[in-house]
């Protein structure tokens, strides 16, 4: 169900929505757990070429979820601040919801999206991930594609 925003003032355009998650130090997945509760959990990753990307170990209770349920939601924001004299948040967000997906076995798509991770994260490292070590066996990431994305923005106005 896509509703219209409440405040329409705050609507973030495309540019900003990936400036926000260009930007942004962590974000927040969202699966659906084993008995169906939500499972929200913060999480380092990148945004790239209209997807989101995930490092994580080869097993676990992410994976068993995106494994039983691909639909997850994702959320990121920068410039988060609170004035006690307004009573209001000041934040640009991002909400997205897609579909995830394992990438397990295949050693070029998870260097791939691991050196997109050094890059964020680690600016002209390198990523020492070798085809058939212990630690390529021992990594996953998970790739989600985006089908619904929104942002909304409120900040300080200049006087």
């Amino acid at each position: 169900m896509n509703k219209k925003p409440r405040r329409q003032d705050r609507i973030m355009d495309a540019a900003g929505i990936g400036r926000v998650l260009k930007e942004a130090p962590v974000g927040f997945l969202a699966l659906v757990s084993e008995d169906g509760s939500p499972y929200g959990i913060p999480v380092n990753y990148v945004a790239a070429h209209g997807k989101i990307y995930i490092h994580c170990a080869a097993e676990g209770r992410k994976l068993d979820c995106i494994r039983r349920d691909p639909r997850v939601s994702f959320s990121a924001m920068i410039n988060h601040g609170v004035s006690p004299e307004k009573m209001t948040n000041y934040y640009e967000s991002v909400v997205c919801s897609g579909r995830a997906r394992v990438i397990g076995d295949d050693y070029d798509a998870k260097k791939a999206a691991l050196d997109l991770l050094v890059e964020k994260y680690a600016p002209g490292g390198e990523c020492s991930f070798e085809r058939g070590s212990s630690l390529a066996a021992r990594t996953s990431l998970i790739e989600i594609t985006l089908e619904h994305v929104t942002g909304k923005v409120n900040l300080p106005r200049e006087r």
